[in-house]
């Protein structure tokens, strides 16, 4: 199956979601930790991961379910006060709140900081040349019938003012967060996803991800990596974070046919859910492409592996993504 073809499907589903995700991954958010910051807790009764599954599938489910039982998280609380603009208001803001352990306040630390590391450094009149030839730009769109939108306007003038005051403002502001600060935006992220919060667990994914389509490494290497971003997911999955950014990224980048069939295929479903109230004319082409797709998953797989590979998607989707359509 050609990576086109996997990425149209995928975008029938949730191509909403992903963009919903990048925005989360670098946008500062002031309610951001009341949607996702978290303590993690143990479960009250842990799971036993094959107490009623088939003796045969018992292996396969121990080696692909996340190695947690599933947990509960304990949302923030935690709000920004600062306006969202002002980065160096909101990471002084940030600090001591993040210093004293709360996830959310890490993560957002974390993200605030990287908006910064490699700022726009570029004069003012820079900026109007660059905001003004997006107008332009705009301008000629809008003539072909092509309605676009830039900082939330459709109009070319404002929408270029509103640009230009935008990136003088993260300019100044950035200029006045100290170096020793930037230097550790990172550490921020990898605080954060070890103390439970699942948003900053996906730009360390993604920075795994990266890395392994270096060239110049060696298998070894490849597979210490995605064993490295296979292991952040989980933990989301085992927090009960099973979102559909959580399938994709497994269903994508995993080089193992059984785990792209556990995820790909719980993705598919949830498209097929997602899509039945659609009318008729419009539902069956779309769910005869999220079949189809899903048996190409399924025949990736050894037959003699497919039945445990079976087992283990629902078990996942049963006692993880419970939460999830």
């Amino acid at each position: 199956m050609t990576m086109s073809g996997k990425s149209r499907v995928v975008a029938v589903v949730i191509a909403a979601a992903v963009i919903a995700a990048i925005a989360v991954l670098r946008t500062p958010r002031r309610n951001a930790g009341q949607a996702a910051g978290a303590t993690v807790v143990s479960s009250s009764v842990p799971m036993q991961k094959t107490a009623n599954a088939p003796a045969r599938d018992r292996p396969m489910i121990e080696r692909l379910v996340p190695k947690q039982s599933p947990r509960t998280r304990q949302k923030s609380t935690f709000t920004v006060a600062a306006p969202a603009n002002e980065l160096d208001r909101v990471v002084a803001e940030l600090k001591p709140v993040a210093a004293a352990g709360d996830p959310a306040a890490m993560r957002m630390l974390g993200e605030t900081l990287d908006r910064c590391a490699h700022p726009d450094m570029r004069s003012d009149h820079e900026i109007e040349v660059a905001a003004a030839r997006q107008s332009l730009d705009m301008e000629f769109m809008n003539k072909k019938g092509i309605v676009t939108v830039m900082e939330g306007e459709t109009d070319p003038t404002r929408s270029a003012a509103k640009m230009v005051a935008s990136m003088k403002q993260l300019r100044d502001s950035c200029a006045k967060i100290s170096n020793e600060d930037l230097d550790v935006h990172r550490d921020w992220l990898e605080k954060a996803a070890a103390a439970g919060d699942p948003l900053a667990r996906w730009p360390l994914v993604g920075d795994l991800i990266k890395l392994m389509k270096d060239p110049d490494l060696l298998a070894e290497q490849r597979e210490q990596l995605e064993a490295q971003w296979m292991d952040l997911l989980q933990q989301n999955i085992a927090d009960g974070f099973c979102t559909n950014m959580e399938l994709n990224l497994f269903m994508q980048n995993s080089h193992d046919p059984i785990v792209v069939f556990i995820y790909g295929s719980m993705l598919m479903r949830r498209g097929i859910a997602a899509i039945d109230t659609l009318p008729p004319e419009r539902r069956e082409p779309e769910l005869a492409t999220l079949r189809r797709q899903e048996k190409i998953y399924a025949a990736a797989v050894p037959e003699e592996q497919l039945r445990a590979a079976e087992a283990t998607r629902d078990y996942i989707a049963a006692n993880y993504c419970n939460n999830f359509p």
